[in-house]
């Protein structure tokens, strides 16, 4: 449903499938070297992440670790995220829809206090 609303006012659609091992760069994005093939000299290259859509699809968002959801709040709030000490402005417009398991499941974990009330959730759970 989010992926027919993001395609029909034609906006870029993203995914992200939180786990407890995802780690921050995972949604934010990382920079890599590359080296220029002609030259040989290596320069780094930002490689964004799936944060950087205009509609994120925030899935299972209580099953990742508290640094993780930071980097997605950070999104949230600033608009932008930072990456080894860039700061990368995201897509205007720039919305995000999450879900979260049960509260019964084993691989929950717990959401800070503030960013309870931050997400915007849709209950789900696994089977």
């Amino acid at each position: 449903m989010v992926r027919t609303i993001a395609q029909t006012l034609g906006l870029m659609f993203k995914r992200i499938q939180f786990t407890p091992d995802l780690m921050p760069s995972d949604i934010t994005g990382t920079d890599i070297i590359e080296e220029d093939p002609t030259t040989g000299h290596r320069r780094w290259t930002f490689v964004p992440g799936p944060i950087f859509g205009n509609i994120v699809l925030a899935d299972e968002i209580n099953r990742t670790p508290p640094k993780t959801q930071s980097a997605l709040l950070e999104a949230m709030q600033e608009q932008s995220c930072t990456v080894r000490g860039n700061h990368y402005k995201l897509p205007a417009p720039f919305f995000v829809l999450a879900t979260q398991i049960q509260s019964n499941s084993r691989e929950r974990m717990r959401c800070r206090k503030r960013s309870s009330t931050d997400f915007c959730s849709i209950p789900c759970s696994i089977i």
